[in-house]
């Protein structure tokens, strides 16, 4: 089958975490196949995350956000309708549904690949649109090690497993313009006090009080980190502290984060997106966790530390609290956290 496959397309269009745990597959891929060309479907807001990333070739956009409204609907219509015909002109020999939705799925049905994979479990009934179905074991599996099990379907060796976010030199030296000009006090910690979901927030003033910690106990540099949307959260986290810090919300592109997040000493995070490029690019995260499952979605790979209260409603995987307390959240302590800095930083310094 190796020599058949000339060209491989890869559909995951959201989310950010997502996308970057389903990375991993890129490199087997590759191996397996090194005369295919494979290209990504991707969201048009994560597209920047992507372009010129080794292995990927070309990248198929998908413009979500024209779907929101009724008024730009006929845009969206349209766009949708290019997007299919470019999946037709690349000729896949081979589509993988990492988003398991039923749009992903029909999208891989229309680009005509000769052969269409996808989980068997997948949401929304569009494992049927699957010619080839990829069985997940019944016990907890990391996001990462899931979109694997795609690519050992397909007979690639999947280890070591390592992800393609190899930043230009320009962007790296951006990024230590952002932190000081290459000249912020070390150690750099970034602190990403915003999420998505309100029950994945720790609260901003528990952020603030780790940002000081950094610059008076550790003698190093706090930046805060968010979307253009999220700047009010980091604004409040950024208004409570007490010394400096560095506030680049809505002023990152992704390429830049993830520079950002390459060059630091290490993340302090909810579970969020940046979470995940951190781990990609081998920085070391303190994560901070609630509802959700770290053993599904948490930090992939060592050196990492993870928190999360003891409690027998969590994981919940809810954005709403039914007990309206957000008990998982509030019962970590700001010296739990620092101390899961400590650790990380103590074991560098011996490296």
């Amino acid at each position: 089958m190796r020599g058949d496959i000339q060209s491989i397309l890869i559909i995951k269009p959201s989310s950010l975490g997502d996308i970057v745990d389903g990375l991993a597959v890129v490199g087997p891929l590759k191996k397996r196949y090194p005369g295919a060309r494979i290209d990504w479907l991707v969201g048009e807001r994560y597209r920047d995350l992507l372009i010129d990333l080794p292995g990927i070739d070309n990248l198929l956009v998908f413009d979500r956000d024209s779907w929101k409204r009724v008024g730009t609907w006929p845009r969206a219509i349209g766009n949708f309708l290019r997007l299919v015909r470019a999946a037709r002109e690349g000729r896949y020999d081979i589509a993988l549904d990492l988003q398991g939705l039923f749009r992903s799925a029909f999208i891989a049905l229309l680009s005509g690949a000769g052969k269409r994979v996808g989980f068997s479990n997948a949401r929304e009934f569009c494992s049927f649109l699957y010619n080839m179905r990829v069985c997940v074991p019944e016990e907890t599996v990391h996001a990462v090690d899931r979109y694997l099990l795609v690519a050992k379907k397909l007979g690639a060796d999947t280890a070591p497993v390592s992800f393609p976010l190899k930043m230009r030199p320009w962007a790296l030296r951006g990024a230590g313009a952002v932190i000081g000009g290459g000249k912020a006090a070390r150690p750099v910690v970034v602190i990403n006090p915003t999420a998505r979901w309100q029950t994945k927030r720790w609260p901003s003033e528990r952020y603030a009080a780790v940002g000081d910690y950094v610059g008076d106990v550790l003698k190093g540099t706090a930046v805060l980190i968010g979307g253009e949307e999220e700047k009010g959260m980091v604004s409040l986290a950024a208004g409570m502290m007490k010394g400096d810090v560095i506030d680049l919300a809505g002023k990152l592109s992704l390429r830049d984060l993830t520079a950002l997040l390459a060059e630091a000493d290490a993340l302090v995070t909810n579970d969020t997106g940046p979470m995940h490029i951190a781990a990609a690019v081998g920085t070391p995260v303190v994560a901070i966790f609630g509802p959700t499952d770290p053993a599904r979605t948490g930090p992939y790979g060592a050196g990492h530390r993870v928190i999360k209260a003891d409690l027998p409603c969590s994981p919940c995987l809810s954005r709403l609290c039914k007990k309206d307390e957000l008990e998982c959240m509030e019962s970590i302590s700001i010296g739990q956290v620092a101390a899961a800095l400590d650790s990380i930083l103590k074991v560098q310094n011996e490296e």
